[in-house]
């Protein structure tokens, strides 16, 4: 988009070339100014060559700043600034008309409505080169937030099946709406919009997450609380009088604080206590004798199966996410042969695998979709 478009008169500008090289900029620049304050009071006959060559250099001014700022704005996708140059560019390419169809004898009004003219059109172009500008500062921001939500959108994904409370669905399905809103506005390059967007709903999976780090569901902690007592009394029964007395009792003062942790409603504290019990009972017992119970393996295969359906519910699989799923079916059966055999911490490691690979495949999925 070259400034020639704006048909302005190139060979008058060289021809005035030579004059005005007598003239400083600040000079030029006073002239101006007590030419426009008794500009409406001269007639026509008294507005002289130089005026016109004043106004010229206006003219020309206001060129060199729309050329420089179309370079910006052609690297630009957003449409907004493209209509607002655009908008400069006209208001311009009337001022050169006038000033072209007014001849060598320019009265006081035309010369007013040129200036006044290239001004607007001059400032228009300054403000579209801000915006850009502050447009690229948008684009990162935005880039980076939208990069920054969508993986927490992802882990929470990954813990759907432990989702129940209606109010936390309906924050996250807004969170999933104004994050598509979002990274469509940014497709149109629209980036401080996006960024708005962005902002507001990570702070929303912020929140979110926070939420529920420091609420751990009271009926989830009871149970790990239970599990962690069944395998003390296990871890008691087996090492009675075998010199690890001491570190039972510590175990016991630990898993008692937990439980008053628990009673004083400091949910993630009490959890963070009771599974540093049942790493100490693992150190106790030793890897071979193994610390997990049938209903830990039960568990692991609801969510499996659970994380399983949800797949299931997206339609047909692509090949690669296909793949993923079926080795996470083999690694359940194998979790099924091992809990049989009462293998249960083996059964519930394929368990883990199986529902990794599952969670890859949602992943593959979920970025597929978009």
């Amino acid at each position: 988009m070259g400034i020639e478009e704006y048909g302005h008169p190139r060979r008058r500008a060289r021809r005035s070339a030579s004059r005005r090289r007598w003239f400083s900029a600040p000079a030029l620049a006073i002239l101006l100014v007590l030419l426009l304050i008794a500009g409406s009071q001269l007639p026509a006959s008294a507005i002289s060559t130089d005026d016109r060559e004043l106004l010229e250099m206006e003219l020309q001014r206001t060129d060199a700043i729309l050329e420089h700022v179309a370079e910006s704005v052609q690297q630009n996708d957003n449409p907004r600034l493209h209509d607002l140059f655009a908008q400069a560019l006209k208001i311009q390419k009337t001022a050169h008309r006038i000033f072209s169809h007014s001849g060598e004898s320019i009265d006081s009004k035309t010369k007013l409505q040129v200036l006044e003219l290239t001004r607007r059109a001059r400032d228009l172009g300054l403000r579209v080169q801000r915006e850009v500008r502050q447009d690229v500062t948008y684009e990162e921001l935005a880039r980076r937030l939208l990069e920054q939500s969508r993986a927490l959108l992802e882990r929470i994904d990954e813990h759907d099946e432990d989702i129940v409370d209606r109010r936390v669905r309906a924050v996250l399905s807004k969170a999933r709406d104004q994050l598509g809103a979002a990274e469509r506005q940014f497709a149109d390059g629209n980036f401080e919009v996006a960024f708005r967007l962005a902002d507001s709903t990570h702070t929303l999976l912020r929140n979110l997450v926070q939420a529920a780090r420091g609420r751990v569901g009271r009926q989830r902690l009871q149970e790990e609380l239970q599990r962690t007592d069944q395998l003390l009394e296990r871890a008691h029964q087996r090492l009675e009088g075998s010199g690890g007395d001491e570190k039972l009792k510590q175990a016991d003062r630990l898993q008692e604080q937990a439980r008053q942790a628990f009673a004083a409603e400091r949910n993630e504290q009490a959890l963070r206590m009771t599974l540093q019990v049942r790493r100490l009972v693992r150190q106790l017992l030793g890897a071979d004798q193994g610390v997990a119970t049938h209903q830990d393996v039960q568990r692991a295969r609801e969510r499996f199966d659970a994380r399983l359906e949800k797949i299931r519910r997206h339609g047909d699989l692509t090949p690669p996410a296909e793949k993923l799923v079926g080795k996470a079916l083999q690694a359940r059966q194998r979790a099924v042969e091992k809990d049989a055999k009462g293998d249960w911490d083996r059964a519930l490691e394929q368990l883990r695998v199986g529902l990794d690979l599952l969670n890859r495949a949602a992943r593959m999925l979920a970025a597929d979709s978009q």
